[in-house]
């Protein structure tokens, strides 16, 4: 497998630092060093941009990397801040790869698979989400022996995000109180992770009521086009409420309120193997939409003995899965 270093996004460098380390990383061939139009033919397209391959590239500017999107023969423009375009004349575009490891400074090693060029694109599509996460703090979580692995899985994922995103992810838990927004960094999910004592019950329906309650206003608002917004809820039980009253409603109100079919999702994933959590989450999933007559907002992963383990490349493909489903359940995908 072969690696490559990727400097930490909130650590600033100087111009020669990156150039030096675009140049190392062009000769193992994972990401190449662009200046001006000539990209390379293995660079990997992303879309499509007045008829030409567009690509995806990164650039520095002012201290930090910044990820944008390049043009064969044009160039390249960065996101400064989420919101301006940057044009650069130097820049790196992602080439064709299979598994890369990547090294983030005094981190960690993080590993991702980038398997070709639609794969990328959907792991794109992940993180132009805001993505909020609510994670089963409940007792059996440390009985169990899962809140490491559910801690790993997510601190990969926030580092990955951190070098697509400009949000990050927003971490919630069913019974502390305790949330941050905008991770993007592996250390303070990790941090964040290791302050929290998991205790009591799976209060899932209390819990994803308050959150709903938190996002769908900014939906609501037209004056603001807020990004797609995908709910993720990490459940190891059955849950000891009702989360079913709490999607329907929000359901309601999201028909009620004239938010679009593809802006807002909900996933549930169980980690661990307790039975009564398997038929919970499927019931969520299957019955609903035509039970109650609303629109379908719902999704579930379910235990899969052949893949027990829950880590950091399964939650990228359940995260990426859910797009996909959403096309072949003939809704549109949650997207930008």
């Amino acid at each position: 497998m072969a690696s490559y270093t990727l400097h930490n996004p909130h650590v600033k460098l100087t111009y020669k630092e990156w150039l030096r380390q675009a140049e190392i990383n062009s000769a193992e061939a994972k990401t190449m060093l662009v200046k001006g139009g000539r990209i390379p033919s293995n660079a990997v397209v992303w879309g499509d941009e007045n008829g030409r391959p567009a690509y995806i590239c990164r650039s520095f500017y002012e201290g930090k990397m910044h990820v944008g999107k390049a043009v064969h023969g044009v160039g390249a423009v960065i996101l400064y801040n989420g919101l301006k375009g940057i044009k650069v004349d130097e820049y790196e575009v992602l080439v064709a790869s299979s598994t890369s490891r990547w090294t983030f400074d005094s981190t960690e090693v993080v590993t991702t698979t980038v398997v070709n060029s639609f794969d990328l694109r959907r792991l794109w599509s992940i993180f132009n989400l805001k993505t909020v996460v609510i994670v089963d703090d409940s007792t059996s979580m440390v009985e169990e022996g899962l809140w490491p692995d559910a801690r790993e899985a997510l601190a990969g994922v926030a580092e990955i995000s951190g070098e697509y995103n400009t949000d990050g992810l927003d971490l919630y838990f069913l019974n502390d109180t305790t949330c941050r927004m905008n991770l993007k960094d592996r250390t303070a999910v990790l941090d964040l992770f290791n302050s929290i004592q998991p205790e009591g019950q799976t209060p899932t329906g209390k819990k994803l009521q308050e959150v709903l309650d938190k996002y769908i206003v900014l939906l609501e608002n037209k004056e603001f086009n807020h990004k797609p917004i995908n709910i993720i809820v990490i459940t190891d039980g059955d849950p000891t409420d009702d989360p079913v009253e709490v999607i329907v409603n929000a359901a309601r109100r999201l028909e009620h309120s004239g938010v679009a079919l593809r802006k807002l999702g909900i996933q549930f994933v169980q980690i661990g193997s307790d039975p009564l959590a398997t038929e919970a989450l499927k019931a969520l999933d299957n019955d609903l939409e035509h039970q109650y007559q609303i629109r379908d907002i719902v999704d579930a992963t379910v235990y899969d003995p052949k893949d027990p383990r829950f880590q950091q490349e399964k939650l990228l493909k359940i995260l990426m899965g859910a797009i996909d489903h959403a096309v072949d359940q003939g809704r549109p995908p949650l997207r930008v």
